[in-house]
């Protein structure tokens, strides 16, 4: 059964986990706010969990801040924080940023658009890393699979195997309105890339395609609605509509 990288709610700052947070910070400043940047790799699978409301006994958890834990566990306990990073292209020195329908594996999102790409953590990609207790080094492992999945590069580029990128580290993004948003937590990011037009987006990425940055950063939010004339065709994931205030 599949695993994802979490951390418990009790260890993020609380600060953080508002209906609605979108916090611009530094790199160092988030690994230092949301804990030891190595962990206990605890395993929490459904014969751990009583029957009712999933909950862990206290001494499973004690000066754990980091788990993996089954997936049908983490998407209904939200005493569980399910890691994303949350990955935004821009192209033409920022001008552009990538824009897509959602697909995939998440149904309660489709239909949506979105300016974020990721997905979660699995204990594969600690498998990956150099130092596998080390919290940075999964997140930013996890990052460039879950990139590399959803983006190719055209053939005409043929020397380029693999698409190489440096993530710039935005800030995180987190939302306790809906099902989706109470068992997730965003880790957001940037990539620029100098050949948008050959960058091919997967299948999961509906109608991918690039707007005007400036679009997207002149709007007003009104109770946490994105409202804009020139994106109100694109019905933006929460997600997006936050992320956009860190840019």
């Amino acid at each position: 059964m599949e695993k994802v990288l979490c951390i418990k709610r009790k260890n993020i700052p609380p600060e953080w986990l508002k209906e609605q947070s979108a916090i611009k910070m530094e790199e160092k400043t988030f690994f230092s706010l949301i804990g030891v940047t190595e962990f206990n790799a605890v395993d929490f699978n459904i014969s751990e969990f009583n029957a009712v409301g999933f909950n862990i006994t206290d001494s499973k958890t004690t000066g754990c801040n980091y788990n993996w834990v089954e997936r049908p566990i983490a998407e209904k306990d939200s005493s569980f924080k399910q890691i994303i990073p949350y990955i935004i292209i821009q192209a033409d020195n920022g001008k552009l940023t990538a824009i897509y329908r959602r697909k995939g594996s998440e149904s309660r999102l489709h239909g949506l658009w979105s300016i974020g790409i990721g997905g979660h953590i699995n204990p594969l990609d600690s498998q990956t890393c150099e130092h596998k207790t080390d919290f940075k080094k999964i997140l930013y492992s996890g990052m460039t699979r879950e990139f590399n999945e959803e983006i190719i590069v055209s053939p005409k580029r043929p020397f380029i195997k693999e698409f190489i990128f440096t993530p710039h580290f935005l800030g995180i993004i987190n939302e306790d309105l809906t099902d989706v948003g109470k068992v997730h937590f965003g880790v957001v990011f940037k990539i620029d890339v100098d050949f948008k037009d050959d960058l091919i987006a997967r299948e999961e990425l509906v109608d991918f395609q690039w707007v005007k940055t400036e679009e997207l950063l002149i709007n007003n939010f009104n109770d946490g609605k994105l409202s804009t004339n020139s994106l109100t065709d694109f019905n933006l994931e929460l997600w997006s509509q936050l992320a956009v205030q860190i840019f």
